[in-house]
């Protein structure tokens, strides 16, 4: 099942559940320790994401590129209208 986010509007509301339920998906995520920022553009009724986001320290930085295709595929499978998410990667402090 896909879920649908919030219209989009000058509500700051919606704009930041949609956030809170986009990062509530990325921290579901074993590799991933904080997902801190979001930017969310809209183009002809679909959704661009960008999604900045600390991997645990145990991994590996040439894990980065599986960590980011992991967060693409959860995010465009969760919500329906996602077609393309670009994830910034930083590495948690310990």
């Amino acid at each position: 099942m896909k879920y649908k986010l919030s219209a989009f509007s000058n509500d700051d509301y919606s704009t930041l559940g949609n956030k809170l339920a986009i990062c509530y998906v990325v921290n579901s995520l074993d590799e991933i320790s904080d997902c801190y920022r979001i930017h969310i553009n809209e183009s002809s009724g679909n959704l661009e994401v960008d999604v900045y986001v600390k991997i645990n320290s145990g991994l590996l930085i040439d894990d980065m590129d599986f960590i980011a295709n992991k967060v693409k595929e959860y995010l465009i499978h969760y919500f329906e209208d996602i077609t393309d998410v670009t994830t910034h990667i930083n590495q948690a402090e310990e």
